[in-house]
Protein backbone atom coordinates (compact mmCIF):
# COMPACT_ATOMS: atom_id res chain seq x y z
CA UNK A 1 0.00 0.00 0.00
CA UNK A 2 1.02 2.90 -0.80
CA UNK A 3 1.59 5.91 2.04
CA UNK A 4 -0.12 8.99 1.08
CA UNK A 5 0.67 10.70 3.69
CA UNK A 6 3.98 10.60 3.30
CA UNK A 7 4.25 11.38 -0.29
CA UNK A 8 2.01 14.63 0.17
CA UNK A 9 4.20 15.69 3.30
CA UNK A 10 7.69 15.38 1.03
CA UNK A 11 5.62 17.37 -1.92
CA UNK A 12 4.78 20.47 1.06
CA UNK A 13 7.85 20.60 2.99
CA UNK A 14 10.12 23.38 2.96
CA UNK A 15 12.97 20.35 1.80
CA UNK A 16 11.64 20.18 -1.74
CA UNK A 17 10.92 23.52 -1.65
CA UNK A 18 15.27 23.98 -0.53
CA UNK A 19 15.92 21.66 -2.99
CA UNK A 20 14.67 23.79 -5.70
CA UNK A 21 16.32 26.69 -4.59
CA UNK A 22 19.09 25.41 -4.35
CA UNK A 23 19.00 23.45 -7.85
CA UNK A 24 17.83 27.16 -9.41
CA UNK A 25 21.05 29.04 -7.73
CA UNK A 26 23.32 27.41 -10.32
CA UNK A 27 21.51 28.48 -13.28
CA UNK A 28 23.74 30.40 -15.63
CA UNK A 29 23.64 34.37 -14.80
CA UNK A 30 22.02 34.95 -17.90
CA UNK A 31 19.35 32.48 -17.63
CA UNK A 32 18.40 33.85 -13.91
CA UNK A 33 15.43 35.59 -15.31
CA UNK A 34 13.85 31.92 -15.52
CA UNK A 35 14.09 31.31 -11.99
CA UNK A 36 10.44 32.63 -10.96
CA UNK A 37 9.06 31.36 -13.89
CA UNK A 38 10.46 27.50 -13.60
CA UNK A 39 9.65 27.91 -9.72
CA UNK A 40 5.57 28.72 -10.60
CA UNK A 41 5.99 25.59 -13.35
CA UNK A 42 6.73 23.46 -10.69
CA UNK A 43 4.90 24.50 -8.34
CA UNK A 44 2.03 24.09 -10.26
CA UNK A 45 2.78 20.41 -10.74
CA UNK A 46 3.48 19.51 -7.17
CA UNK A 47 0.31 21.34 -6.46
CA UNK A 48 -1.53 19.42 -8.89
CA UNK A 49 0.16 16.42 -7.50
CA UNK A 50 -1.07 17.49 -3.31
CA UNK A 51 -4.59 17.70 -4.87
CA UNK A 52 -4.41 14.62 -6.32
CA UNK A 53 -3.54 13.00 -3.22
CA UNK A 54 -6.11 15.48 -1.00
CA UNK A 55 -8.47 13.92 -3.38
CA UNK A 56 -8.33 10.15 -3.35
CA UNK A 57 -6.46 9.52 0.00
CA UNK A 58 -9.03 9.27 2.58
CA UNK A 59 -11.00 6.67 0.58
CA UNK A 60 -8.35 4.43 -1.30
CA UNK A 61 -4.36 3.61 -0.63
CA UNK A 62 -3.22 1.50 -3.83
CA UNK A 63 -0.63 2.51 -5.07
CA UNK A 64 -2.51 2.82 -8.78
CA UNK A 65 -2.96 6.37 -8.36
CA UNK A 66 0.59 7.06 -7.36
CA UNK A 67 1.45 5.15 -10.12
CA UNK A 68 -0.25 6.95 -12.68
CA UNK A 69 1.02 9.82 -11.66
CA UNK A 70 4.21 8.53 -11.60
CA UNK A 71 4.42 7.46 -15.47
CA UNK A 72 2.59 10.68 -16.20
CA UNK A 73 5.56 12.67 -14.47
CA UNK A 74 8.28 10.52 -15.75
CA UNK A 75 7.42 10.50 -19.63
CA UNK A 76 7.57 14.52 -19.16
CA UNK A 77 10.71 13.78 -18.01
CA UNK A 78 11.79 11.65 -20.98
CA UNK A 79 9.94 13.76 -23.28
CA UNK A 80 12.10 17.03 -21.96
CA UNK A 81 15.21 14.90 -21.82
CA UNK A 82 14.60 13.38 -25.66
CA UNK A 83 13.97 17.26 -26.98
CA UNK A 84 17.26 18.06 -24.85
CA UNK A 85 19.50 15.50 -26.51
CA UNK A 86 18.15 16.16 -29.92
CA UNK A 87 18.52 19.83 -29.47
CA UNK A 88 21.97 19.30 -28.99
CA UNK A 89 22.31 16.93 -31.66
CA UNK A 90 21.22 19.49 -34.14
CA UNK A 91 24.09 21.56 -32.75
CA UNK A 92 22.53 23.72 -30.53
CA UNK A 93 23.77 25.30 -27.45
CA UNK A 94 22.04 23.36 -24.41
CA UNK A 95 19.00 24.69 -23.61
CA UNK A 96 19.13 25.44 -19.60
CA UNK A 97 15.29 26.32 -19.31
CA UNK A 98 14.82 23.16 -20.16
CA UNK A 99 17.80 20.91 -18.47
CA UNK A 100 16.26 22.43 -15.44
CA UNK A 101 12.81 21.63 -16.18
CA UNK A 102 13.84 18.16 -16.19
CA UNK A 103 15.64 17.98 -13.38
CA UNK A 104 12.74 19.66 -11.08
CA UNK A 105 10.28 17.59 -12.48
CA UNK A 106 12.93 14.54 -11.25
CA UNK A 107 12.20 15.94 -7.72
CA UNK A 108 8.23 15.79 -7.59
CA UNK A 109 8.25 12.08 -9.27
CA UNK A 110 11.19 11.17 -6.88
CA UNK A 111 8.02 11.19 -4.00
CA UNK A 112 5.91 9.44 -5.51
CA UNK A 113 8.76 6.90 -6.37
CA UNK A 114 9.23 6.29 -2.65
CA UNK A 115 5.42 4.94 -2.64
CA UNK A 116 6.08 2.49 -4.92
CA UNK A 117 7.05 -1.08 -5.06
CA UNK A 118 10.60 -1.85 -6.51
CA UNK A 119 8.36 -4.37 -8.58
CA UNK A 120 6.19 -1.86 -9.99
CA UNK A 121 8.74 0.84 -10.36
CA UNK A 122 10.49 -2.07 -12.60
CA UNK A 123 7.62 -2.58 -15.06
CA UNK A 124 6.33 1.05 -15.52
CA UNK A 125 10.53 1.65 -15.97
CA UNK A 126 10.50 -1.19 -18.76
CA UNK A 127 7.28 0.07 -19.86
CA UNK A 128 8.36 3.79 -20.42
CA UNK A 129 11.69 2.47 -22.02
CA UNK A 130 9.44 0.63 -24.88
CA UNK A 131 5.89 2.24 -24.53
CA UNK A 132 4.98 1.11 -28.24
CA UNK A 133 6.46 -2.58 -27.98
CA UNK A 134 3.73 -5.03 -29.46
CA UNK A 135 4.98 -7.84 -27.06
CA UNK A 136 3.41 -6.65 -23.50
CA UNK A 137 4.21 -9.83 -22.47
CA UNK A 138 7.37 -9.59 -21.76
CA UNK A 139 6.52 -6.25 -19.53
CA UNK A 140 4.25 -8.28 -17.18
CA UNK A 141 6.15 -11.26 -17.27
CA UNK A 142 9.03 -9.93 -15.50
CA UNK A 143 6.73 -8.48 -12.79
Amino acid sequence: MANYNECRNALVSTDIENEWNELLATLPDEEQQHREPLLAWIRTIRDETVELIDDIAALDSSPIHLALRFVELRAQWAMTNTRLNFKVLKGKPLDHVLAFRASLISSVSYALEQQLAPSDLEVISRFLADPVSKDYSRITAAA
